[in-house]
C-alpha cells in the first residue's frame, strides 16, 4: 500500500501532470513530470456518458475545450474528439483527453499515481468497480493514492478494496473534530496552502497525520513548505522544485 516515504523533504506529486510544460491531464503533462523527475503524477478521474474512464479536471470543458457541455455528459467518441488548449499558455498547444487505462498503460515503472475522483451524483459500483479493475490489472496498488474531496466516495473505494491507499482532500477552514472523525478512514491529508502555518502542521502530525499540500503558485511557496516539514507538495512548474534536486523514489 502507498504511504509518503521517510525522507528529509517532501514527496512531490506532478499536478495534473506538469501544466507549465504541457496542457493538464494529458499523457504530455504526465511525461513532463517524469522527465523533470517528479516521483508522482496527480490525476483527476471521471467518467463519460457511457462509463469510461477519463482523464479531465474541471466539471464543463469551457475553459480547456471551448465547449458548455458537461464533461460527464458527453461520450468518450465525442470526449476523444476534443482538442484542449490551456488558454493561460496558448503557447503549449492542442493536447487532447486521455482514458485512464491510457493513462495506466503509459505510467512507468516506479512512478506513482494519485488519482482524485472527482464529485459525481451518478457514481455507481460499476463505475469505482471499472476504475478499480485498471488498478489491478496493472498491477497498480502498491503505487496507487486514491483521493477526493467527497468523503464518502473514499468510504465506498475502502470497502471494495482495503489494500488500496486513501487521501482525503480539503478546502476551507480547518474543522479539527471532522478531520479526526477522518483519521477512521485513513492518515492521508491533502490540505490546501491556507492550512500550511507551523502550528497547525505540528498539531495534525502529532496527530498521526500525513500531509500532502496542494494550492503552491510559486516557487516561494513551495520553498516555505519544505521548511514546514510538510510530507508531499502538488506542484505545477518544474522551476518550483528546490535546488539541488536529485532523483527520488516512488510509493512503496
Amino acid at each position: 500500500m502507498f504511504q509518503y516515504p521517510s525522507q528529509p523533504r517532501p514527496f512531490f506529486w506532478g499536478h495534473r501532470g506538469l501544466p507549465a510544460c504541457a496542457v493538464e491531464n494529458t499523457l504530455a503533462a504526465f511525461a513532463a513530470s517524469q522527465r523533470h523527475g517528479m516521483p508522482g503524477i496527480e490525476c483527476d478521474v471521471q467518467w463519460s456518458r457511457d462509463g469510461v474512464p477519463f482523464i479531465f479536471h474541471d466539471d464543463t470543458l469551457e475553459r480547456l475545450g471551448g465547449s458548455t457541455h458537461v464533461a460527464q455528459a458527453l461520450s468518450w467518441k465525442d470526449l476523444a474528439a476534443l482538442r484542449l488548449v490551456d488558454p493561460e499558455r496558448p503557447h503549449l498547444g492542442v493536447g487532447r483527453i486521455p482514458t485512464l487505462a491510457e493513462l495506466v498503460e503509459w505510467l512507468p515503472q516506479g512512478l506513482a499515481l494519485n488519482c482524485e475522483i472527482k464529485d459525481y451524483p451518478q457514481l455507481s459500483h460499476a463505475h469505482l468497480a471499472s476504475f478499480l479493475q485498471l488498478i489491478a490489472e496493472y498491477h497498480l496498488e502498491d503505487r496507487v493514492l486514491v483521493s477526493s474531496f467527497n468523503h464518502a466516495i473514499l468510504a465506498r473505494v475502502r470497502s471494495m478494496a482495503s489494500h488500496i491507499a486513501l487521501a482525503t482532500l480539503w478546502d476551507g477552514p480547518i474543522d479539527y473534530p471532522t478531520v479526526l472523525k477522518s483519521q477512521q478512514l485513513t492518515p492521508i491529508l491533502h490540505v490546501p496552502l491556507a492550512w500550511a502555518e507551523r502550528p497547525t502542521l505540528e498539531a495534525l502530525h502529532s496527530l498521526g497525520f500525513q500531509l500532502g499540500v496542494w494550492g503552491a503558485r510559486a516557487a516561494a511557496d513551495v520553498r516555505r513548505l519544505v521548511g514546514l516539514g510538510v510530507d508531499a507538495v502538488f506542484i505545477d512548474d518544474p522551476n518550483w522544485l528546490p535546488t539541488p534536486f536529485p532523483p527520488q523514489g516512488g510509493g512503496r
